[in-house]
């Protein structure tokens, strides 16, 4: 029987996270594919059901052995932030289409996909990361694989790429205010979407949702 997890973007911001919460005797041997492993918590590296494997979606042949062991994938790794347009597409929808491929062949069970509150937005003209996401999305919902979708809101918390570049937005000689400041944002802890990811993964919560989450506070930008 199957018992293996396969996690992407092990070593970001919400996989570092999600690792230090995760329940390892649950799998018989947990994957991390990341390109900076040295990111991960050292201690978690050096866990015997543990395997890092760095490297990324686009070279998924180099190691796709491992899926005939998996039964759950937890797919969080993509790319972020200032990128060219053609890198959202080729990491974010088509690396996406490569992994969900793969499960098929394997028979994967479940599929929980870590997307974007951005994927939601009615306009999305230029905005390159959210149609990647949003194209993403429709792979998934048309895989046939059970799945879950989780789109966070702005994700914060200590070592938020995000956050981050807000307060150095601060430190110019005049802040610049995005349109009017007064759209509404609605920011989560890191620590909240990981612990919506743990409830869907000790639930076996693949029944086709969307699931969309946020903080408990709307604030103006």
């Amino acid at each position: 029987m199957k018992s293996s997890l396969l996690i992407t973007g092990a070593s970001g911001f919400v996989g570092r996270q999600l690792l230090t919460k995760l329940d390892f005797s649950k799998y018989q041997r947990i994957y991390c594919l990341c390109r900076k492993p040295e990111h991960i918590p050292y201690e978690i590296q050096n866990m015997k059901n543990i395997e890092i494997i760095e490297d990324n979606l686009l070279n998924i042949s180099m190691f796709q052995s491992i899926f005939k062991e998996l039964d759950t994938v937890i797919h969080m790794a993509a790319v972020t932030g200032k990128a060219n347009p053609k890198e959202y597409f080729k990491v974010n929808t088509y690396g996406t289409l490569l992994l969900l491929d793969r499960c098929k062949e394997a028979g994967v069970n479940n599929f929980l996909f870590v997307s974007s509150i951005a994927a939601a937005f009615e306009n999305k003209h230029r905005y390159f990361y959210a149609l990647s996401k949003e194209q993403a999305e429709l792979y998934v919902k048309n895989s046939g694989l059970n799945f879950t979708i989780l789109r966070p809101t702005m994700i914060m918390g200590e070592g938020s790429s995000v956050f981050e570049g807000l307060a150095r937005l601060t430190k110019l000689p005049v802040i610049p205010i995005f349109g009017k400041g007064k759209n509404n944002v609605q920011p989560i802890h890191v620590e909240d979407v990981v612990k919506a990811i743990r409830q869907i993964e000790k639930e076996s919560r693949y029944f086709g949702e969307i699931l969309e989450i946020g903080g408990p506070d709307i604030i103006p930008i």
